[in-house]
């Protein structure tokens, strides 16, 4: 989008991070727990962006990927569809396992 509104006006350009730690993370990835609390985080930030700017990018590399995916998907994770499409412009998905547990 940046690219063919550039003569128009100046793109910007956000980039968030979500905030998460090991502590939080690993008993998610050994223990099987939900990530739920994590997509939650990352849907926080989309709305916060969304809002700010209009249409989001995302980009999501390794587990962070496949958790993208159950994000956009169109089956409940954890009893909930958590996003809607109309909030993206694109996504990048970056090595990541699309034969996780989480998507089964």
């Amino acid at each position: 989008m940046c690219a063919r509104v550039i003569k128009e006006a100046i793109c910007v350009l956000a980039v968030t991070v979500v905030p998460v730690s090991t502590h939080e993370w690993l008993p998610n990835v050994f223990a099987g727990q939900s990530f739920a609390w994590y997509l939650s985080r990352v849907l926080t930030q989309l709305d916060r962006l969304f809002e700010r700017h209009g249409l989001v990018s995302l980009v999501a590399h390794s587990q962070g990927g496949v958790l993208a995916l159950i994000l956009l998907g169109s089956q409940p994770y954890d009893g909930k569809l958590w996003i809607s499409l109309d909030q993206l412009a694109s996504h990048a998905l970056s090595t990541s396992n699309h034969l996780q547990r989480e998507m089964v």
